[in-house]
């Protein structure tokens, strides 16, 4: 009887073959090198039982100044706020208005809309408010576009008309962004998009790049872009996550002559307020929450002369009126507080009604920021900085980056009186990703990656660098920033990193084996996160090996002790943990999970297994009886396998033993297998389910020798 410690080294080496990955673990899913060794990775539960709708590609973390915990969550479809336990739609608005009648019912719960060059596209969101019923259904909250054409869409509501019936009298409508596209399309050549789309022989103008986000936090609010949108930013505080908001404005309707300071021309009476020739302002106090957004909804009912300004603050808030009509207008509360809301007359004759101001639960376009974005990112230094942008003249650039004044998201126009500016890269190919690090920002294109430097001058604020050629970012968020460096993955099948000086690629053991199966349709899905805890980067990608076309598999790598390991999970997005106390994931299916929490998946087993390479003896020439294992698992929960595996030649056919049930009472494993060559494969399924690989021993016996033949 001969123990053999066979040694095994941390990490998985899958671009060999079996017999020449001699030593090491040539595959592996949900096990991670730790302390030089391999052990299993922690569990994962559920943050909320909520989901969202559409495919999360975006997720980031920030703290407003109640000390509230959010994560914002972009997907295809809409855009969300995770805040204790719950999850909130704060998909931006896009326009506001009325409809008068529009609802047609015709006895099921399909209900058709009426509004002319309507603009929008199906699973776009709506919302209705102040209907009267139709047909016994009130058309009132939230609702999905089901169909559209010209002029009409479909909706769904939660139950049948009782007949046919067209009405719903004065409907108050907000319409939400579009939503994008789930997947990659390809290139831009023939035959790309759907069938019969663009002309005879030219190339498809159809977009062709799936939906993903830029986030970022700005103070207490968290901006956040569409890749070729534009600019939101949302407020969690005050009645962010209200359903129904605080109104403001007391007295609004005028049901009598009290709350409202009348200027010179102004009089409450019959349930309005009338201007005649009115120069001057009907106002009252408002106390708004800071750094949020706001929606004023007033009617002018009527009007013979003049116009009026509404202002908050002594800021104007839209333009002067000077119609009749229904106005809602959007506008920022700036430092917020208690301050002077007016509506103030230029010979203003005509009546004013229902005034009314809410905080907006939405997400609101940024005054003035460029409005088709590739990517944003926020500074150190309190820059917002958009890359990939329309010029002054509104023709897009894809190397432009546009700054905006130091602490002002609003001021973007360049002048002596602030430091807002503009860089146009000399060269490469379209920016893809812009992000931070301690000292300086990093943009990447395609095949470039340069430095954007802070200077503290405002004639230059930015200095840029071209710091790596041929070394271009893959994805939209396939890039990550670390303590340590920034990581990336390579549009030409490298890993690489940054830490100040030049650019370094990484080698990798697994690396032929991801870019060889890596569906590159899909190349904006790969997303890289970090896990601070366990000095690891990772991306989740789709591979072709798998079915569909989401992310399906990961790679870690550890970059303080420099080996790698892989798996299969679907998760979309993830981040590290910040301000909550493990790290933040989505999946394929709505869900958002608290990852490394536990040793089960989500109270379920937990599975996994590591693989080694195949083991010889004498170079192959030694025939070996294997008799027994001797396990040696620290901190085993749960229960595993053990299967093992013996070749005669490195292309014959396996025998096995097992798969043999290993606890953490069992002496040895029993295994009758002869072979020249031996592979052992180590299988978790359990909850909970956790081990650290120890210096696992075998029983091995020389049969005899042989020679190889002549």
């Amino acid at each position: 009887m001969t123990y053999v410690k066979i040694p095994l080294a941390a990490g998985v080496f899958k671009d060999e073959s079996p017999l020449k990955a001699k030593g090491f673990f040539v595959d592996a899913s949900w096990a991670r090198v730790h302390r030089n060794g391999m052990e299993t990775m922690g569990g994962y539960e559920y943050a909320t039982t909520s989901t969202f709708l559409g495919i999360c590609r975006k997720l980031r973390a920030w703290q407003d100044n109640d000390a509230g915990r959010n994560i914002f969550a972009g997907t295809h479809l809409r855009t969300y706020s995770y805040s204790d336990a719950q999850i909130y739609d704060i998909t931006p608005s896009i326009s506001r208005g009325e409809l008068s009648n529009p609802f047609t019912t015709n006895g099921t719960a399909t209900v058709t809309v009426t509004h002319s060059s309507h603009g929008l596209v199906t699973n776009q969101k709506v919302k209705f408010a102040n209907a009267s019923a139709v047909s016994g259904v009130t058309v009132n909250g939230d609702y999905v576009i089901t169909y559209v054409d010209a002029n009409t869409y479909t909706i769904v509501v939660s139950s049948s008309a009782s007949g046919s019936a067209t009405g719903g009298g004065t409907v108050d409508y907000t319409y939400y962004l579009a939503p994008g596209n789930e997947d990659g399309t390809g290139g831009a050549g023939w035959g790309t998009g759907t069938y019969g789309s663009g002309t005879w022989g030219s190339p498809s103008t159809e977009t062709l790049y799936l939906r993903t986000w830029s986030a970022d936090p700005w103070g207490e609010t968290i901006l956040y872009s569409p890749r070729g949108g534009s600019l939101y930013e949302f407020n969690p505080t005050g009645d962010g996550y209200v359903t129904s908001p605080t109104e403001k404005v007391t007295n609004g309707a005028f049901a009598s002559d009290s709350d409202w300071t009348k200027g010179t021309g102004w009089s409450i009476g019959t349930g309005v307020a009338t201007g005649s020739t009115a120069s001057t302002a009907l106002s009252q106090n408002l106390t708004l929450n800071p750094a949020s957004w706001y929606l004023l909804d007033f009617d002018i009912a009527t009007r013979t002369n003049g116009t009026l300004q509404p202002a908050w603050g002594g800021s104007n808030i839209g333009s002067a009126l000077n119609a009749a009509g229904t106005y809602k207008t959007t506008f920022y509360s700036g430092a917020g507080g208690t301050q002077s809301f007016t509506l103030t007359g230029a010979s203003f004759s005509g009546t004013v009604d229902n005034v009314s101001v809410k905080q907006l639960n939405c997400g609101n376009i940024v005054t003035n920021a460029p409005t088709e974005i590739t990517t944003f990112f926020v500074t150190n230094e309190r820059f917002v900085v958009c890359c990939g942008v329309n010029d002054s003249s509104g023709n897009f650039d894809p190397r432009l980056i546009k700054w905006s004044s130091q602490g002002n998201n609003t001021s973007w126009t360049p002048t002596a009186a602030n430091t807002a500016g503009d860089y146009t890269l000399p060269f490469g190919d379209r920016i893809v990703k812009g992000i931070v690090t301690r000292n300086e920002n990093i943009i990447f294109t395609t095949d470039t990656v340069w430095s954007m430097k802070f200077v503290p001058d405002p004639t230059v604020v930015y200095r840029f660098q071209n710091i790596g050629k041929n070394a271009g970012c893959i994805g939209a968020n396939a890039a990550v920033s670390t303590d340590v460096g920034v990581f990336w993955m390579s549009p030409g099948g490298e890993f690489y990193k940054y830490a100040g000086g030049v650019v370094q690629p990484i080698m990798s053991p697994v690396r032929r084996d991801v870019f060889d199966n890596l569906d590159f349709v899909q190349h904006d899905k790969i997303y890289a996160f970090s896990n601070s805890v366990y000095n690891e980067v990772g991306w989740y990608y789709a591979d072709q090996r798998d079915v569909g076309n989401e992310c399906s598999r990961y790679i870690l790598y550890n970059y303080v002790e420099n080996k790698w390991s892989t798996g299969q999970i679907v998760r979309t997005a993830q981040i590290d943990r910040s301000i909550e106390a493990f790290p933040f994931a989505a999946d394929a299916s709505g869900y958002l999970y608290y990852m490394e929490k536990g040793d089960s998946a989500n109270g379920g087993n937990l599975d996994g297994f590591l693989t080694t390479g195949y083991i010889d003896f004498g170079d192959g020439n030694t025939d070996m009886l294997l008799n027994q294992m001797i396990p040696d698992f620290d901190d085993l929960a749960g229960g595993l396998t053990v299967t093992a595996f013996a070749k005669n030649s490195p292309n014959g056919t396996a025998i096995t033993s097992g798969p043999h049930n290993v606890t953490a009472a069992t002496e040895y494993v029993p295994m009758r297998l002869r072979g020249r060559s031996f592979q052992f494969k180590f299988e978790w399924n359990d909850a909970p389910s956790f081990f650290r690989l120890g210096a696992i021993r075998f029983d091995f016996r020389q049969i005899g020798q042989n020679r190889p033949a002549a």
